[in-house]
């Protein structure tokens, strides 16, 4: 594709950029929402639970974060990558033995690999802290119901049903759980993460058998007496490579949280979590325009459309870059303060949350790399790219968690983020001539 020249800018190329910028005030309303609630529950949670019970909490979850994307087996992204052209297309068949295959695959192996890693953490539960093992058991039991909550999500990001697709993940599943964790608070017995966990799992599976029930009525007219085409091969080698990536990924950025939990107490596990929560808001405005953006780009690539991909990179990355430099200074300025909502022994993290929201920085500058090679079928760069990040970076967590702490784990997670992010900024300008970095703002700044 770099190879190619791009066509001169036609209304049809308007038309197609102005489609795949559709929903943008939709979608970042959403995401400041979401970013919101999501946390206020993690600090009301940290004054509920206390932080001992927090960092347990957050541990399960790390790890059941991990466990999710073997089990997921890539299927959420390749919706994402197929049912935006199947919708174009008005390829019901295809489009139905997709959402068949991906439901199917998706509860069947989070079923057998849940229960199966429940067991194994119950069998090694003397390698572990006591405290961990049935939080952990209990959310590794209900890897279903956590991967078909993210397919859901993608299935509706895929299609256009913005508001489906998120408002139940991320507004309506952390309302309910911060009503859930306030009645446990108040009834006596006291939110303890062997409570809060079957909680969360609970209220997941009621959000995505609403939401699936949605998408049924939906898509009833179109698919209803349609016979499904099942293209599995192609479907599982699309796969292959986005769980590899995604696996590596979640493995880079789970890493510190798990080593955390291996060397320190719970409390710190609690303390870390909070830094990265705060951090992460550096990107939120980032990630929304990534989820927008991201069956845009499959579907302009499909059409070999390099200049609308560019166009639409160049568009969205100033919204990308000037958020996440406010979020960053005023966190920078004041984050001491933002830390103590959790409580004031939460600021001992400060240092590991600033290193982390600089790193949340530095890569919205580099763009959104991997999103572009991901929805362009090279997803295999970004699976070795994260491959190599995750072993320095869980070499770097053990050398540097015993001696430095939160910091370290938060140095060798931050340098990691940025080297993988740099490297696929690079394939993305040999693979297909684009550059989605903030460099590509400077170029055109600098035309007479």
């Amino acid at each position: 594709m770099s190879g190619q020249t791009s066509p001169p800018e036609s209304s049809e190329s308007v038309g197609d950029l102005r489609a795949a910028l559709r929903g943008t005030g939709l979608v970042l309303s959403i995401r400041v929402a979401a970013a919101a609630i999501a946390y206020v529950s993690i600090v009301l949670l940290a004054r509920w639970m206390g932080a001992v019970e927090l960092g347990i909490y957050t541990y399960a979850f790390a790890w059941l974060a991990l466990a999710s994307i073997p089990a997921g087996l890539g299927l959420p992204t390749v919706c994402v990558r197929f049912l935006p052209a199947y919708f174009q297309a008005s390829d019901w068949p295809r489009l139905k033995g997709l959402l068949l295959f991906a439901f199917g695959a998706t509860l069947a192996i989070g079923l057998g690999l849940g229960v199966s890693a429940a067991i194994g953490v119950r069998a090694l539960g003397t390698a572990l802290r006591p405290d961990y093992v049935t939080p952990l058991s209990i959310a590794l039991g209900g890897l279903a119901e956590m991967t078909t909550l993210v397919l859901a999500s993608q299935v509706g990001r895929a299609s256009g049903w913005l508001a489906l697709a998120y408002a139940p993940s991320q507004i309506v599943y952390p309302v309910l759980l911060l009503a859930a964790v306030a009645w446990l608070s108040r009834s006596g017995g006291g939110p303890t993460a062997a409570r809060v966990v079957p909680i969360s799992l609970g209220i997941a599976a009621l959000v995505v058998g609403a939401q699936i029930t949605l998408y049924a009525r939906r898509l009833a007219g179109r698919l209803r007496g349609t016979a499904a085409t099942f293209e599995s091969a192609l479907w599982m080698r699309t796969a292959f490579s986005i769980v590899l990536f995604e696996g590596f990924f979640a493995l880079l950025g789970q890493t510190d949280i798990v080593l955390v939990g291996v060397f320190l107490s719970p409390q710190d596990v609690a303390y870390y979590g909070a830094a990265v929560r705060t951090a992460i808001l550096v990107r939120f405005v980032t990630d929304g325009v990534g989820t927008l953006i991201g069956p845009g780009i499959a579907q302009l690539a499909s059409r070999h459309r390099s200049g609308e991909m560019q166009r639409l990179l160049r568009g969205t990355l100033p919204w990308s870059l000037l958020s996440a430099t406010a979020v960053f200074l005023v966190l920078a300025a004041a984050g001491r303060h933002v830390l103590a909502l959790f409580g004031q022994e939460f600021t001992v993290a400060w240092p590991a949350m600033l290193l982390l929201a600089g790193a949340n920085l530095i890569r919205t500058a580099i763009g959104p790399g991997a999103l572009v090679l991901n929805m362009t079928g090279h997803q295999t760069d970004c699976a070795w790219a994260y491959f190599a990040a995750a072993l320095v970076n869980v070499a770097g967590n053990l050398l540097l968690i015993p001696r430095f702490g939160l910091p370290g784990a938060a140095f060798s997670t931050a340098v990691t983020m940025i080297g993988a992010d740099l490297f696929l900024r690079l394939r993305v300008g040999r693979r297909l001539g684009l550059d989605p970095s903030v460099t590509c703002l400077l170029r055109r700044a600098a035309r007479p």
